[in-house]
C-alpha cells in the first residue's frame, strides 16, 4: 500500500502556526485562516503540477517540500545574510542574489530526482513524522495561549444615555498619533520644536495639556484605558501569564465610548490600522485602502520570498505610507456620513517604521518592514541616532498633515465638532520593552494631548496634567449631562512578555 506525502502541506502550514504562536501576543487568531488556506492551496497545487514533471509521488512531495521550505525560510536567510553583512562589514549577497541560488538548487534537485532510481518511500515516512510532530507541537501552544486568554475577564458597565440632550449633538474625533511626544522632551531629546505647529492649533481654539503623561507605555493598553473611562485593573481581571493582547483587543473593540454613543444613535465610523487590536472592524463605517496588509501579513511576507518581489512592485513600506496618506485624507471629508458620528482614528506615526522625511518625501530602509520600537528597532539593525532623526522629520512632516486635517474637519462640519488629537505614548528612542528601569520614563510617557472643545463651560477642569483615561469623563461630563469623577493620573509600565503585570511608576516621570 502507497503511504500517502502529506508532508508538503503540513511543512506550508507549519511555518504560519509557528509565526502566530510567537506573535499571538500581538495578533487575532483568524488573522492565520486566510494564509493558511492560501498556503494548503498552493502547496496543493504544486503537488499536482508537478507530479506530470516528476511521475512519482515521493519525488514530487519532496520537491514541493523543498520549495516551500525555500519560500517561507526566504526571509530569514536574507535576514541572517544581512546580520553577517552588519558585523562583517561586507555586502556579498542581497536578495535577488539568494533568489538565484535558490532557484538554481531547485533545478539541480528536479536533476537528480528525475535521475535517482530509488524509490524514497522511507525518506516519505521520515519526513511525514517529523511535520506531524512540530505542526502538532505548534497547535498545542496555540490553544494553550487561548485558554490563558480565555481565563481573563472584562466586566463593562454602561453607562446610561441622557434623555435631557436637546439640540444638535456634536460629531467626535478620537485621532491618535501613534508615539506622538510632548513640546518639552521633543526640544530636549529630539532637537525638534513643534511650538508653532502647538500654536496654530490653539489659534484655531485647541487646548493643550502641556504636562500630560500617558497612563500606559504600550498602544494596546493605552487604547483600551482611553475608550473605556478607567484603568485596565478596574475594568477586568487578567491572568498574569497571558501575554496575548486578544483581550485588550476586546475592549477596544467593545469600549464604554462607543457602547455609550450608540445609545444616542452616533454612528462608529473606523478605518484599518494596520495594527490587529485597534481595528474596530464591525464599526457602522469601516475604512480601508483598496491594497492594505495586517500586522499579521507584514510579518508572515517579511519570511517568504514575496518580500523581494514586492520591493521590485511594490514595498511593504509603500503600503504602510498609502495608508497613512489615506486615513489623513479620509478624516478630514466625512461629511457625507449622518451626523452624529464619532470617528475613530489610530495612526501609525510618528512611530516607526520612519516612511516620511521632513517634507513627506518617501524614505524606507534596507531590513524588513516593521513596527519595531525602542530596543526592537535597535534589534532590527538600526540605531539610536537613526531613531531620532528618522522620527524627528516623520513627525515634522505628520504635524503639518494633521492642520490641513483638522481644518477639513471643521469646515465640513454643520455642528462644531469635539476632537481629541493625542499621542497614546511617547517615543521610544530610550525605551526597553522589558526593564522599566533601563527605560527612559518621562520620553515614553510624554504625550501630546490636544482637545477642541466647542462651547466648554468647566474650564477648570482643563488642567496641564490632563491624562486620556479622563478625556472621555471631561467630554461626556460636558456634552451629554454624565456626572464622572476626574480619576487621579498615573502611570504604568508593562513589559512586552507580561502586558497585565502593571509597574506603577507615577513618581518617576517629573
Amino acid at each position: 500500500m502507497k503511504r500517502a506525502c502529506w508532508h508538503p502541506v503540513l511543512f506550508a502550514i507549519f511555518p504560519i502556526l509557528f509565526l502566530y504562536a510567537q506573535n499571538a501576543g500581538e495578533m487575532n487568531l483568524p488573522e492565520i485562516l486566510l494564509p493558511l488556506g492560501y498556503a494548503v492551496l498552493g502547496a496543493v497545487i504544486l503537488l499536482f503540477v508537478l507530479r506530470f514533471l516528476l511521475v512519482d509521488a515521493n519525488r514530487t512531495a519532496l520537491l514541493v517540500t523543498f520549495l516551500v521550505l525555500s519560500f517561507f525560510s526566504f526571509g530569514h536567510l536574507t535576514g541572517l545574510i544581512r546580520s553577517i553583512d552588519l558585523f562583517t562589514g561586507k555586502s556579498n549577497l542581497d536578495g535577488i542574489s539568494l533568489f538565484i541560488i535558490l532557484f538554481i538548487l531547485t533545478v539541480l534537485l528536479i536533476f537528480i530526482l528525475r535521475k535517482s532510481r530509488r524509490s524514497f518511500a522511507g525518506l516519505t515516512r521520515y519526513l511525514n513524522a517529523i511535520a506531524i510532530i512540530v505542526v502538532s507541537i505548534q497547535i498545542v501552544m496555540i490553544a494553550c495561549l487561548q485558554i490563558d486568554s480565555n481565563n481573563d475577564t472584562f466586566h463593562q458597565s454602561g453607562m446610561a444615555a441622557s434623555t435631557r440632550l436637546s439640540g444638535q449633538l456634536p460629531d467626535i474625533y478620537y485621532l491618535i498619533f501613534d508615539g506622538y511626544g510632548r513640546e518639552d522632551i521633543l526640544k530636549e531629546m529630539y532637537d525638534c520644536d513643534n511650538s508653532d505647529f502647538l500654536n496654530q492649533l490653539k489659534a484655531r481654539g485647541f487646548y493643550i495639556a502641556d504636562s500630560s503623561h500617558s497612563n500606559y507605555c504600550a498602544t494596546a493598553q493605552s487604547l483600551a484605558s482611553s475608550l473605556n473611562l478607567d484603568y485596565l485593573q478596574s475594568l477586568a481581571r487578567f491572568n498574569p501569564r497571558d501575554f496575548s493582547r486578544a483581550p485588550l483587543a476586546l475592549m477596544i473593540d467593545n469600549n464604554r465610548v462607543f457602547d455609550f454613543l450608540k445609545k444616542l444613535n452616533y454612528k462608529i465610523v473606523a478605518f484599518m490600522t494596520g495594527h490587529s487590536p485597534t481595528q474596530v472592524e464591525k464599526a457602522d463605517y469601516y475604512f480601508k485602502p483598496g491594497a492594505t496588509l495586517s500586522e499579521f501579513q507584514n510579518i508572515l511576507l517579511n519570511t517568504t520570498v514575496l518580500s523581494v518581489l514586492l520591493d521590485l512592485t511594490k514595498s511593504q513600506f509603500d503600503i504602510h505610507r498609502d495608508r497613512i496618506s489615506y486615513m489623513l485624507n479620509k478624516i478630514g471629508h466625512l461629511d457625507n456620513i449622518e451626523s452624529p458620528k464619532i470617528v475613530f482614528a489610530h495612526l501609525i506615526s510618528p512611530h516607526p517604521p520612519f516612511v516620511f522625511k521632513k517634507n513627506g518625501e518617501e524614505t524606507e530602509r534596507d531590513w524588513p518592514f516593521s513596527f519595531a520600537d525602542g530596543d526592537h528597532f535597535i534589534i532590527q539593525g538600526g540605531n539610536t541616532e537613526e531613531y531620532i532623526s528618522g522620527y524627528r522629520d516623520q513627525l515634522h512632516y505628520i504635524s503639518g498633515r494633521i492642520l490641513v486635517t483638522v481644518d477639513n474637519i471643521i469646515e465640513s462640519s454643520d455642528t462644531p465638532p469635539v476632537i481629541i488629537i493625542q499621542g497614546d505614548h511617547g517615543p521610544g528612542s530610550g525605551l526597553f520593552w522589558e526593564s522599566a528601569p533601563k527605560s527612559d520614563l518621562v520620553e515614553r510617557f510624554s504625550i501630546l494631548n490636544a482637545y477642541y472643545l466647542p462651547g466648554f463651560k468647566n474650564k477648570e477642569l482643563l488642567t496641564p496634567d490632563l491624562s486620556p483615561v479622563n478625556s472621555f469623563r471631561l467630554i461626556f461630563d460636558e456634552y451629554f449631562n454624565q456626572d464622572l469623577e476626574m480619576l487621579p493620573n498615573y502611570q504604568f509600565f508593562t513589559t512586552r512578555s507580561r502586558p497585565y503585570t502593571f509597574i506603577n511608576v507615577t513618581d518617576q516621570p517629573p
